[in-house]
């Protein structure tokens, strides 16, 4: 396995961390949008995962060493708070009369832990006063909109979306195939399956997309893709979360993890970075870092109320992958990880954009002269040192927008892109009750 991932190695050379304190400004703020660190499968995958591999996967969430399923492991909390101390470390060294930083968590408890142990890592540095805050229950409207019944979707929409997805089933089938041949070769599932086991072969499972229609329930996403992509992104997922975790992946096979997980990326791009899809879900986390860049600007907020206190100098806030991915596609950034010196060749079979566990969207706002620029850099250890509990520094790797990279642009650029990308009377951001709680501007 260390072939296949050893190739994530640690940041070793000299330079790599690629972020300048002062030599283009000075550094007036951080908003970050983190991803959880590393968890136990979800409930729905942990349910269903033996049902297409020949080989029992982990049988509880305590094998991952987690409380429950989909809750941080112990190893994916020790992970983080390095990251944290990490931050603290390196933002201190910037402003060295100390760091006021706030984390706002998602309400699930991986997102939660995660906060907490970002705090935990930060409060090593002792110039550093860090407070975590989540909402009181219910669904969070900030990284769950749908979910929060923010605003209807179209339903033309949606319906597109869904024919799209299984009008295109053949084509994704073919263009895949090497990446569906190795996960299936991972599973050794056959047919007749192996004795004593029940699976069914994935290459038999079909695909189904389904578009929420005004009236039904709310789950997650407006796109219901299940089948055969759906299991591959969850399992491709699983693995890589095994191997970080210190466990052992993908049952000791010789797997090509970095090629499986580009069937998570697919399904990603699918239901997560699709245009439409990325408006609905992440309109309103824009919104929010957009509104927090502007306020330490002097300038207009849509929101009115941006979350934490204006003295932060940090702002953390610890969502999902899901949440990533609808950033990237609503800014129009990317990160590719196998361009970044010292991560080693083998990173060139991750697909672009790929969001690691406890990995972050790093917004860095410098003032130059009389203006304001936004430098986004994407920010995680690689696998490799997570399995080795989180060792050495992170990457920061520079983000490319418009074609350029680093993305460095001046504030009135990137509130364009975000005007534009939200366009007019969105309604699926959030706004502030009397009170500052955040809330649907619209609502189903």
């Amino acid at each position: 396995m260390r072939r296949v991932i050893g190739a994530l190695i640690v940041c070793a050379v000299a330079g790599c961390d690629q972020t300048s304190a002062n030599a283009d400004g000075e550094l007036k703020f951080v908003v970050a949008a983190f991803r959880h660190g590393v968890r136990a499968p979800l409930a729905d995958f942990a349910a269903h995962a033996n049902e297409h591999s020949g080989q029992p996967w982990p049988p509880t969430p305590q094998d991952w060493g987690a409380r429950d399923w989909g809750e941080l492991t112990t190893r994916g909390g020790m992970i983080v708070s390095h990251l944290g101390e990490y931050y603290g470390t390196h933002y201190t060294a910037i402003w060295p009369a100390g760091m006021k930083a706030y984390l706002w968590a998602d309400v699930d408890p991986r997102t939660k832990d995660t906060a907490l142990a970002l705090q935990a890592g930060m409060a090593r540095q002792p110039r550093v006063d860090v407070t975590v805050e989540f909402r009181d229950g219910g669904t969070d409207p900030l990284y769950h909109p749908f979910k929060s019944a923010c605003g209807v979707p179209a339903a033309g929409e949606l319906t597109r979306i869904a024919q799209a997805l299984d009008r295109d089933d053949a084509s994704l089938v073919a263009k895949y195939q090497p990446e569906l041949g190795e996960i299936e070769s991972t599973l050794a599932c056959v047919a007749p399956p192996p004795q004593g086991a029940t699976c069914s072969p994935l290459s038999g499972v079909a695909d189904v997309a389904t578009a929420w229609q005004p009236g039904q329930d709310r789950k997650s996403s407006p796109i219901d893709w299940k089948g055969r992509f759906s299991y591959a992104s969850s399992a491709s997922e699983a693995f890589v979360l095994e191997y970080a975790n210190n466990m052992q992946a993908a049952w000791g096979r010789d797997a090509k993890l970095g090629e499986m997980l580009r069937l998570h990326e697919l399904y990603f791009d699918r239901t997560e970075r699709e245009p439409y899809l990325a408006k609905v879900n992440g309109s309103a986390l824009l919104r929010e870092i957009s509104d927090q860049l502007n306020r330490q600007a002097g300038g207009a907020t849509r929101g009115l109320c941006p979350r934490g206190n204006a003295s932060a100098q940090f702002v953390g806030l610890v969502g999902h992958d899901t949440n990533l991915a609808s950033l990237n596609a609503l800014l129009g950034i990317g990160w590719k990880l196998d361009d970044v010196p010292g991560m080693g060749t083998g990173m060139s079979g991750f697909a672009a954009n790929d969001a690691l566990p406890a990995g972050a969207l790093v917004f860095e706002l410098y003032r130059r002269g009389r203006t304001y620029s936004v430098r986004i850099e994407y920010v995680s250890f690689t696998p490799a040192q997570m399995k080795d509990g989180g060792s050495g520094q992170p990457f920061r790797i520079p983000t490319t927008c418009n074609g350029v990279t680093p993305c460095d642009i001046p504030l009135e650029t990137f509130n364009k892109r975000v005007a534009d990308a939200l366009g007019a009377d969105n309604p699926f951001v959030t706004g502030c009750t009397a009170d500052g709680k955040q809330v649907c501007l619209l609502r189903d």
